[in-house]
């Protein structure tokens, strides 16, 4: 028996909750998942996993086993990635998540230093609106604004100023807020994100204030509710980069200038700190350390 792979298949089921999953992200048959985890459970004499219909579920020496087979891995990992690094081996393909806009304005720049530095590997970068469970989807890392999921490792990139904006076609018929209340009177385009939402942070000369906004309104995807603004169907609280060039043609008008309102978290979110293959730790630090250095200079 291959003890390593077959360590690895286990973790697999592990986190995944599924031989099936397991399978493809392994790209084997489920029938040799099965067999792996057989023949670990034989040679170690426990029972590993719990299986039911519906779910994988780890056993109390699975648990145990888990947190051993995790650290193993990210030691061999942790090695493989020094040495293939010091060669300028990664090679493969790995998945990134990201906004849409997000993609657009930084990861393709970003992304395409990374690949002129590492000619054996491959990117592909999936926008939209991305669902929490990344491995489900197969995407290996993900941008996310704000705070993330429980079961998610995050880290840091940046932060990014926040403005409050509005098309004059909007003003013109409800007038111009000047006070933080005021707001409560206007039709807000609700960005549903963690870190924002109906609950509009704002940063005065007394103090920290929180603003609760109300529309009619709401979206997860960013260039919806930037289209709405443009359409005049309310005001905005985003990112200053995303509103930039329609600020300075005219197009929206920024609000309250007075008030700085909290910055939005870029984080690049995994789903484990243990088994990255060396590909996938390279991108993220290569990618993390990256993106820093372009935020920082917008």
């Amino acid at each position: 028996m291959d003890f390593l792979a077959a360590v690895g298949a286990f973790v697999r089921v592990a986190q995944s909750h599924s031989f099936s999953r397991a399978a493809e992200e392994l790209d084997v048959t489920q029938s040799r998942i099965s067999k792996q985890i057989a023949l670990l459970e034989a040679r170690l004499d426990v029972r590993l996993l719990s299986r039911t219909t519906r779910r994988v579920r780890l056993t109390e020496e699975g648990s145990r086993f888990l947190t051993f087979a995790l650290r193993m891995l990210d030691d061999l990992a942790e090695v493989e990635a020094q040495i293939g690094s010091a060669k300028g081996l990664p090679s493969g393909l790995v998945k990134i998540g990201s906004p849409s806009a997000f993609a657009r304005r930084y990861l393709v720049e970003s992304a395409n230093r990374i690949l002129a530095k590492y000619p054996a590997l491959r990117l592909e970068i999936v926008t939209g609106d991305l669902a929490e469970d990344l491995v489900e989807q197969g995407i290996d890392m993900a941008i996310r604004f704000g705070t993330v999921s429980g079961s998610m490792i995050a880290k840091r990139v940046g932060n990014f100023p926040r403005v409050v904006v509005a098309a004059p076609e909007y003003l013109k018929q409800t007038g111009e807020p000047t006070t933080l209340e005021a707001l409560a009177a206007h039709q807000c385009l609700i960005y549903l994100n963690p870190d924002a939402g109906s609950d509009w942070a704002f940063m005065t000369s007394s103090g920290r204030r929180r603003i609760a906004v109300t529309g009619r309104l709401q979206s997860n995807n960013a260039d919806v509710v930037k289209q709405a603004c443009l359409s005049g169907a309310g005001i905005a609280l985003m990112p200053e980069w995303f509103f930039q060039e329609e600020i300075k043609n005219g197009q929206v008008k920024r609000l309250l200038p007075q008030f700085r309102p909290d910055g939005l978290t870029v984080t690049l979110a995994y789903v484990s700190r243990s088994f990255l293959p060396p590909k996938i730790r390279i991108v993220l630090d290569a990618l993390s350390a990256d993106l820093r250095g372009i935020i920082r200079t917008k």
